[in-house]
C-alpha cells in the first residue's frame, strides 16, 4: 500500500489561490518503506502534490527497520526520494539522491563504506561513486564500483574491481582483487573481517622485476587470512598446472601456501609429499629404465626442442627474489644420464637457469656411477662438469679417479681424467698405472692411456 490519506478540509477562493496556500494535512502510508507518518501535502517545484521533510537527528527507519535514513526525504510524482546518510547493517552510504520503491532502493552513492562488526562477519571497506541496488525483501544489498574507482578493503591496499553483495550473514563479491603483490579473479568471493575465500579463482603473483606476473594459477580454491598473514590455495583438478613466467617453467604442484611476511610460496604435490621423503639410493639409479621414468612435476618452457623436466615433491618459490628451491628430486634426466643433486635439492633462477650443482651423483647410461660431481646443466641434452669415479679392481679394492672434464656430444656422456704417478694407482694387484683415463657412456669399461 502506498498512498496519502488527506484529512477533511475546506478551501476558499478556489478561483484565485496561490501554490503556497495549499497545505493539506493527512497521513502518508509508504507500504514497507516507511512507517505511516503525518505530513502536509503541498505543491512541489514540479507542480505535483507532495511533501518535503527534514529528518530528525535520530533518523527514520526504512524497510521495516532494516535501514535508517538521515537528513532529508521527499515525495512527489517523481516518487519517494531521499538524500543524506543511509545506514544498513554496518554499512554507511552517502548520496545526493535515493530512490525508494516498495521492492528496492536505487542510488548512485558518493561514498559507500562498511565498518567492522563485533562478530567478524564484515571487513572494513571504503569506496566512492558506487551504484547501489537494495532488495530489502531478499535482504540483498548490491554494489558496483565505477570504472575508475575500486572497493578498498581491509585497510591494507587490497582493492576490488567488481561487485559486492551484502546480506545480514555475509559479504560476497565477484571481480578482480588487487593486492600489493598479487591479483585474484573470481566470480565467487566470500569475505569476513580478515579473510578472503573463493571456491574457484585465478591467483597471480606480480613480478617484482617486470610488469608481468611471476606466478599464475587458474581454477584454484583460495583462502587468504590477513591476521595470520598467510594465503593457501589448491588447484581444483589434479590435471591442471601453474605457470612461472619469470622462471620459465610450468609445474603440476597442486597445493600452495604463501607467507606474506617472508614472501615465500611453498608448493606440494597433493598426496605425494608425505609418501616418503627418502631419495633413491644412487647405486639404484643405474637400474632405472630410461623409458619409464616418473612423470615430471617441473617442466622448462624456455626451449621447445630440449625441455628440461624433473620430479620434485616439494618446492619453495621466493617471489621477491625470483628463484625456486626444489626438493626431494631423485634425478634429473639430462642426455643419457640421471643426475641426483645433493640432498635432492636444486635452485632454479630466472630464465630457467639452474644453479651449479655440487656433490651430485651421475648415473651414466645404466653403466657408470660418478659422485662428488660439480655440474652445470645447460639443457636437456647437455651438461658439463667434473666428478669422481670409484674404480674397483679384481680384488674389490676401491680407488677414486677424478674426471676433471665431463661433457656431452650427441646425447652421449664422455669424461676425461688424469692419474698422476704419486697417486700410486693400482690397475690390479700386479700393475700400477699413471696417465690419462677416459669414460664413455657407450662402453662398459674405462680406457687407460699411459704407463703401467
Amino acid at each position: 500500500d502506498f498512498y496519502f490519506r488527506i484529512d477533511p478540509f475546506t478551501f476558499e477562493n478556489i478561483d484565485h489561490y496561490r501554490n503556497e496556500d495549499i497545505s493539506l494535512p493527512g497521513e502518508f502510508v509508504a507500504g514497507n518503506i516507511l512507517k505511516p507518518m503525518r505530513q502536509f501535502l503541498t505543491v512541489q517545484e514540479n507542480n505535483s502534490l507532495g511533501f518535503e521533510m527534514n529528518i530528525p537527528q535520530e533518523g527514520i527507519e526504512v524497510y521495516d527497520g532494516k535501514g535508517k535514513l538521515y537528513e532529508f526525504i521527499s515525495m512527489s510524482n517523481d516518487g519517494l526520494k531521499g538524500s543524506g546518510t543511509l545506514r544498513h547493517l554496518t554499512s554507511v552510504t552517502k548520496s545526493d539522491e535515493y530512490k525508494f520503491y516498495p521492492d528496492s532502493m536505487l542510488t548512485q552513492a558518493t561514498t559507500f563504506n562498511i565498518e567492522k562488526d563485533g562478530g567478524g562477519l564484515f571487513p572494513e571497506l571504503k569506496s566512492e561513486d558506487v551504484t547501489i541496488k537494495w532488495l530489502p525483501k531478499e535482504n540483498e544489498w548490491l554494489a558496483y564500483n565505477a570504472d575508475d574507482k575500486r572497493f578498498n578493503m581491509f585497510n591494507n591496499g587490497s582493492a576490488l574491481d567488481g561487485s559486492l553483495k551484502l546480506t545480514p550473514s555475509r559479504l560476497s563479491g565477484s571481480g578482480a582483487i588487487s593486492m600489493t603483490d598479487s591479483r585474484i579473479v573470481s566470480n565467487g568471493f566470500s569475505f569476513t573481517s580478515s579473510q578472503i575465500r573463493a571456491d574457484t579463482a585465478d591467483y597471480n603473483f606480480r613480478s617484482p622485476s617486470t610488469s608481468g606476473y611471476a606466478f599464475i594459477a587458474e581454477n584454484a580454491n583460495t583462502e587468504i587470512d590477513f591476521n595470520l598473514q598467510k594465503a593457501a590455495f589448491h588447484l581444483n583438478t589434479d590435471s591442471s598446472f601453474v605457470k612461472l613466467p619469470e622462471i620459465e617453467y610450468i609445474c603440476t604442484m597442486t597445493d600452495f601456501s604463501y607467507d606474506m611476511k617472508t614472501k615465500i610460496l611453498a608448493m606440494e604435490q597433493r598426496g605425494k609429499s608425505a609418501a616418503g621423503s627418502g631419495l633413491i639410493p644412487p647405486e639404484k639409479l643405474l637400474a632405472l629404465n630410461m623409458k619409464t621414468l616418473e612423470k615430471p612435476t617441473f617442466i622448462a618452457v624456455n626451449s621447445l626442442r630440449d625441455t628440461i623436466a624433473f620430479t620434485a615433491r616439494k618446492a619453495n618459490y621466493n617471489v621477491e627474489n625470483e628463484f625456486i628451491e626444489a626438493e626431494n628430486i631423485n634425478y634429473i634426466h639430462i642426455a643419457d644420464a640421471l643426475i641426483q643433486p645433493e640432498k635432492g635439492r636444486i635452485v632454479i633462477n630466472r630464465r630457467a637457469k639452474i644453479s651449479k650443482l655440487e656433490n651430485a651423483y651421475i648415473a651414466v647410461n645404466n653403466r657408470h656411477l660418478l659422485h662428488s660431481a660439480t655440474i652445470n646443466i645447460e639443457s636437456a641434452d647437455r651438461y658439463s662438469g667434473s666428478a669422481i669415479y670409484n674404480y674397483v679392481d679384481d680384488s674389490k679394492n676401491v680407488q677414486p679417479i677424478t674426471f676433471s672434464e665431463i661433457a656431452t656430444d650427441t646425447l652421449t656422456t664422455s669424461a676425461k681424467g688424469y692419474i698422476p704417478e704419486n697417486q700410486n694407482f693400482m690397475l690390479s694387484q700386479a700393475f700400477t698405472f699413471a696417465g690419462d683415463v677416459s669414460l664413455s657412456a657407450r662402453q662398459n669399461n674405462l680406457f687407460f692411456t699411459g704407463s703401467a
